[in-house]
């Protein structure tokens, strides 16, 4: 064969192959997806579907004992209970300890699992010492129980205690279909009697329903800071058009919260996000809830160290209601953004103006008439929490010995630098002579009594305070136990 007649042939099988493929790929029958529903059919040693283990559909019978069945036949390192589109009349599916980590799957809105007992938790760990470790728990509705009363912290539809690294996501909230019963509580967030830390909470709808009074409790079950539940993230969530919310996030007794990407519309008189310590809440959009942000002087932890950036805020009654004196640090945020949105001791705002600061300073002393030209913020709040104000008066001196003047310093905050000039027509007194301690004092010598102007600039830095029980200190107290505790072993040694 011709070298050009082989050439011609091999283009033209090429042609054919390519031909064949796309007949294959276009005409023939589509792949047939793996089913998303399986039905009653065996899924393997680590994904079992309850419905193979007599678990009723319907919502008519209690399916718990299929249910806990289920979870028996999985291996010892666990697995994956599968509930197919239904209702499930559901006790509590209790979850065991490592090392058998239980994962639970439904099919989303499809799936639903309505609470048997008012009082729930519908899902929760069996009681027995241990922990959870990295279980995932999504994809179905929860419907409350008609017997379950909203007032009432104790009726809990799911107990996140004794979880650990595990993620609660695609889950969504309905009130019972009686319209006034609610869980008190939706998910509760405590570290007794179980250590309890870093979890997610992805994905958590609850639209248009009566309660819970609390969506998100981080609570230490009255047992203090030793039992927090520390760590923990809330994002992409939405919670819209909910009657008699009290609370939406509260975390008032966690450390280490981020709150980010999530839709907080529309909830009447609802608190959105009660802060902990270093809380971060980022990038989320408030609207017409009864008050965005607050602190809690009722919980374990006071807000201190938390940040509140890249926000939107739109027809909030309140955005930051502060009744600790903590300022967290505020900055980046949109909509509707005012002063009068602020009680309280307010918040450090960086990169935007600071009118009016909280408790502008004044100065005062001097035997003579001290009147105020200006008082302004000169350089913003910085990541320290630090400003600096610039004030400016005429001080008309009664006698020509020397004075002294007091620069008031804002509720919370301590001077770290303090400078003081004189301005007159011509050289000579008045002139400072010393500053004193506290920082916040000075003196100036006179041998005249004309009138002349004080300028002070005063650099304000916010006051953290320092637990003194502890010789880690706050900022030890960051580092690991394990270093922690070496220091507290050296420092006690005799």
């Amino acid at each position: 064969m011709p070298v050009e007649t082989g050439a011609k042939f091999q283009m033209i099988r090429t042609w054919v192959t390519l031909g064949c493929l796309f007949t294959a790929l276009v005409c023939s029958p589509p792949l047939q997806r793996a089913e998303a529903q399986p039905g009653k059919e065996a899924m393997g040693p680590g994904f079992v579907n309850v419905m193979n283990f007599g678990a009723d559909n319907t919502g008519e019978a209690e399916a718990t004992a299929a249910v806990q069945s289920a979870i028996a036949a999985l291996p010892a390192k666990g697995g994956t209970i599968y509930f197919p589109a239904g209702t499930y009349l559901v006790g509590t599916i209790s979850l065991p300890n490592d090392p058998k980590v239980v994962n639970i799957l439904g099919v989303g809105d499809a799936t639903i699992l309505k609470m048997a007992k008012a009082a729930g938790p519908l899902i929760g760990k069996v009681a027995s010492d241990g922990r959870i470790t990295g279980a995932k728990i999504s994809n179905f509705t929860i419907l409350a129980n008609p017997g379950s009363v909203k007032s009432n912290l104790g009726h809990i539809a799911v107990n996140v205690v004794g979880f650990g690294n595990s993620t609660f996501e695609d889950i969504t909230y309905k009130s019972s279909d009686r319209p006034t019963a609610s869980v008190g509580v939706l998910f509760n967030i405590a570290a007794y009697p179980f250590l309890t830390y870093r979890n997610t909470f992805r994905r958590i709808k609850a639209t248009q329903n009566f309660g819970p009074s609390r969506v998100f409790f981080f609570n230490n079950a009255g047992k203090g800071v030793n039992a927090n539940a520390n760590i923990s993230t809330i994002d992409e969530s939405w919670i819209y058009a909910n009657a008699g919310i009290d609370v939406i996030i509260d975390g008032g007794d966690t450390t280490i919260l981020s709150v980010s990407q999530n839709l907080l519309e529309s909830n009447p008189g609802a608190t959105a996000v009660i802060l902990g310590q270093s809380t971060i809440v980022e990038g989320n959009w408030f609207e017409l809830n009864g008050t965005a942000i607050a602190t809690s002087s009722a919980r374990s932890l006071d807000g201190s160290g938390s940040t509140i950036r890249d926000n939107y805020f739109s027809g909030e009654t309140k955005i930051f209601i502060d009744s600790i004196n903590i300022r967290p640090l505020f900055y980046g945020n949109s909509g509707g953004v005012t002063p009068a949105s602020f009680s309280g001791q307010g918040v450090v705002r960086l990169g935007e103006p600071i009118s009016p600061l909280p408790d502008v300073s004044t100065l005062s002393g001097g035997d003579g008439r001290l009147s105020l030209v200006s008082a302004a913020v000169t350089a913003v709040a910085d990541m320290n929490g630090e400003f600096t104000e610039t004030l400016e008066y005429i001080n008309t001196p009664a006698s020509s010995s020397p004075k002294n003047f007091t620069v008031s310093v804002p509720k919370g905050y301590i001077v770290k630098g303090l400078n003081v000039g004189v301005v007159r027509q011509f050289d000579g007194d008045p002139k400072p002579v010393a500053i004193s301690i506290p920082l916040n004092t000075f003196w100036t010598s006179y041998t005249t009594t004309d009138a002349h102007k004080i300028v002070v600039q005063v650099t304000f830095k916010l006051q953290r305070p320092v637990d003194r029980s502890n010789h880690c200190g706050d900022f030890l107290n960051k580092l690991s136990a394990r270093v922690c505790g070496g220091l507290e072993a050296i420092t006690h040694r005799d």
